[in-house]
Order: C-alpha cells, then structure tokens, then sequence
C-alpha cells in the first residue's frame, strides 16, 4: 500500500504572492522621503549588501532603523522610512480569499527582515489575519532557498517536511523547497494556484 502524507500547512510567500511586490515604488517613496536620488538610495541599501544583511538577521529591529537612517544619510525619521518600506508590499485580496478557503492551515514564509515585520506590526501592509504564522527569514538565520531556512521553518511550524506545501514566486525558492523534502508550487496567477491546489488535493 502507498501511504500519501497529507499537506497540513500551505507556506505562501509574501512579496509575489501575498502581496504584490513592487519595489519601484519604495525606492520612489525613499528617495522623496529623504531628498536623495533613487540610485543614491539603491546603493546605499541593496547594492551595497545591506539589505541583504537584514534578511539574514544581522540587524534586531533599532539596529537596523539606525543603520539604514544612516545609510540615507539621516535624512528621514523612523516613521517615514517604515511607511515608505511599506509601499513595496501590496496586499492581493483575490489570494488572500483563496488561503482562507481551504480546509487546512496558511501560514506566510518570507525573505525579510525586522523593518518589514515592523510595517505589518503596524498595519502598514495590512495582510489578512488568516495567514497564521508569518515567519521571516531574519529570526530564522537564513533566507530561502537555503535549506537551513526550510529545516527551520518546519520545525517552527510543527511538523515535517513533507507535511508542507510552499507556494512561491521564485523559481529557486521552489526547488530549495523540494530538496528539502517540501512540496511546492511555483506561483504565476491566482487562477493557476487554484487549479494547482485541487490537483494537489489541497483545495476542495
């Protein structure tokens, strides 16, 4: 007889999926914010590695305020750099509906750091209550598609690998997900999750 383990969890990722991820209009937001130009901004903050920095969880959260203030050159406050982070992330109801639909637990697995956590904290990305965790990659110690990530995620989670289901925009992330003995879908449209699910018998 084969024994299918069953899906408890489906893991959505946030930027792409969740929300739709537009970082243009942050770096826009940060660069009206603070008076500099938008690849003054980018340097200072992706080019030069901090962004990825915090993902990884080298910064806790007024570590990385003060650090990214400083890297803008303090010329923006912590309330207006939040909401300007903020405007990368904008929730996608038709996703959101599709998660509380099914009968098993959505949860929100995402390559962010403290200032992200933050803006949810604060409603500022205002993603529905129906995803129950959210983890981010900076409490964890590694980003997706690092497998460490997806070892410490199931074990946050409460269960075993092949009891979840990752759905996520980036190709890599997908296949760092099922090395890791996870399933996973590799997200495109709202449509083409819907009908994945059903294939996977995860949606009724």
């Amino acid at each position: 007889m084969i024994w299918v383990v069953r899906v408890e969890v489906v893991v959505f990722d946030l930027g792409g999926v969740v929300c739709n991820f537009e970082p243009r209009a942050r770096l826009s937001a940060l660069a009206e914010a603070t008076g500099l130009d938008e690849d003054h901004v980018e340097d200072a903050i992706w080019t030069s590695g901090l962004d990825s920095a915090l993902d990884r969880g080298e910064f806790d959260l007024q570590r990385a305020l003060a650090t990214v203030i400083d890297a803008l050159e303090q010329r923006v406050d912590e309330a207006a750099l939040l909401s300007a982070w903020a405007k990368a992330f904008v929730a996608d109801p038709a996703v959101a509906a599709l998660a509380e639909g099914l009968d098993r637990q959505s949860a929100i697995f995402t390559n962010n750091g403290p200032m992200l956590e933050e803006c949810l904290c604060r409603g500022l990305v205002p993603v529905s209550d129906v995803f129950n965790p959210i983890l981010f990659a900076w409490h964890l110690g590694a980003p997706k598609p690092e497998s460490r990530s997806f070892a410490q995620a199931a074990a946050a989670l409460g269960h075993e690998a092949a009891e979840l289901m990752l759905v996520d925009d980036d190709a890599t992330n997908v296949a760092g997900a099922r090395r890791s003995g996870w399933r996973a879908i590799h997200f495109e449209s709202t449509a083409q999750l819907t009908k994945e699910l059903l294939a996977a018998e995860v949606s009724s």
